[in-house]
């Protein structure tokens, strides 16, 4: 394996290394190195999420670029969800190989889609998705998600920092995602290769 190829994935706000998926497998089936550090206060939700504040998930972060032990230019960092905010403040004052945001949320909820779920376990007589919603609710302290609505703030006006390639992807099937949030990062970043890529549909769930 060329350790020169590495990547770091940062995962999403109340999630962890799992999100990586069969992503990481495959990354490292081309020979890369993949890091999935677990963010600060994600090894035990929700009580160790509702003791931490935003800029220690991006501290932690920051402490696992730094383990890759090779320089941030030869970097590639995935960031899912709050995963792509993070990496974005982190790009401030380092500039890295490459940046791919997957699912980055600048606004909040797709409701069409929450609606069109809803309906779904109506038809289906199922509650797998209105479950999924509220048990996303039980994991959300009301400190980790104002924590969460800082970061967002603060790294709105970071965008234009990241002079890095950039790929934006957004699955249109994301229901806590808004899909003005991929063209906002698009229009922002500063990167002159920079390029955007919609999908239907995410993972599916095991």
């Amino acid at each position: 394996m060329d350790h020169n190829r590495h990547v770091l994935f940062l995962h999403g706000f109340g999630g962890g290394p799992q999100e990586a998926g069969p992503l990481r497998q495959l990354l490292e089936n081309e020979g890369y190195q993949v890091s999935c550090p677990v963010l600060a206060g994600h090894e035990d939700i929700p009580d160790h999420l509702a003791r931490v504040k935003y800029d220690q998930w991006i501290d932690s972060a920051r402490v696992a670029l730094e383990q890759t032990e090779v320089p941030a230019e030869e970097v590639v960092v995935i960031g899912f969800s709050m995963g792509g905010l993070i990496a974005t403040n982190l790009s401030v004052d380092r500039r890295f190989k490459a940046l791919i945001t997957i699912n980055t949320p600048v606004d909040f909820w797709n409701l069409p889609q929450v609606v069109e779920n809803l309906m779904e376990d109506v038809k289906k007589r199922s509650v797998r998705n209105t479950k999924r919603y509220l048990e996303a609710k039980k994991n959300s302290p009301v400190h980790a998600m104002l924590e969460f609505h800082r970061m967002l703030q603060k790294t709105k006006k970071r965008f234009g920092s990241i002079h890095c390639p950039l790929l934006v992807v957004q699955t249109k099937d994301d229901d806590t995602v808004g899909l003005k949030s991929p063209e906002y990062i698009y229009r922002k970043v500063s990167s002159r290769q920079k390029s955007i890529a919609y999908f239907s549909k995410g993972a599916t769930e095991s």
